[in-house]
């Protein structure tokens, strides 16, 4: 498991699926525009924005710690969930005070960029049985 968590590979996972997320969101913005208009664009364009955010700095937090033990691995992902969602519930409070909102518009891009992000984290980690295997096998098992 640490040389998994110490891969290069793994660290740039966040960033990627962020991009993602921002990719998906603007897309749809862009699709809602001439649909919908300005307000159902820019929700779009927000709620992906805040799903991209909390899946970058969670993604940062979780893979970018210097945890020496699974316990302490543990530890920092619960802290960094909680985290996420104190940045969710700040975010969307902000952006509910202060911008015209198109709220199904709003839920459901922030859904979908959810959904992408579970699918773009199993996709670049190579979550298949055999990445499995070699992520939680003690080295000296023959696979």
């Amino acid at each position: 498991m640490d040389r998994f968590l110490k891969s290069p590979k793994i660290k740039a996972v966040p960033d990627r699926v962020a991009v993602i997320q921002i990719g998906l969101a603007v897309g749809v913005g862009v699709a809602l525009l001439p649909l919908l208009g300005l307000v159902a664009a820019t929700s779009a364009v927000l709620a992906g924005g805040i799903s991209a955010l909390s899946t970058w700095y969670t993604g940062r937090k979780v893979f970018g710690s210097r945890a020496t033990d699974a316990q302490q691995f543990v530890r920092n992902l619960y802290l960094a969930h909680v985290m996420k969602i104190a940045l969710v519930v700040a975010l969307f409070c902000i952006v509910f005070a202060t911008a015209p909102i198109n709220f199904p518009v709003f839920v459901s891009t922030y859904t979908a960029t959810l959904a992408v992000y579970a699918w773009a984290l199993a996709l670049l980690m190579g979550t298949s049985k055999n990445a499995l295997r070699g992520i939680f096998r003690d080295g000296n098992e023959k696979v």
